[in-house]
């Protein structure tokens, strides 16, 4: 599979994530759900923290379709945008992380 099938997938993959968290859904893809104590997992808003990062996983699909239409143009330019785009992803994602701990 070449590089653009792969973004492509990964940018469809991030879509279904983004709407499976802007239900309140999906604490099980989290992985820092998964290591969690039952004791701590009742601290924290796990619903309010999936519909946090739905937005995200939408920004993450962005990012993988200019990875995508980086390898088909072949244009640096979209894949500067891309890395940038996954280093705000990143911003966003410690964000909202930080903000559901101080909420507890």
């Amino acid at each position: 599979m070449s590089l653009t099938g792969v973004s492509l997938v990964l940018a469809v993959v991030f879509a279904v994530c983004g709407y499976i968290f802007s239900k309140g859904k999906g604490t099980a893809l989290l992985a820092a759900f998964i290591m969690l104590t039952p004791d701590e997992r009742r601290t924290i808003d796990l619903p309010t923290l999936c519909r946090r990062l739905h937005k995200v996983m939408y920004y993450y699909c962005g990012g993988f379709m200019l990875m995508a239409l980086f390898t088909l143009l072949n244009w640096s330019l979209l894949y500067w945008m891309s890395i940038a785009v996954f280093v705000y992803c990143i911003y966003l994602t410690i964000q909202a992380v930080r903000k559901a701990k101080d909420e507890v």
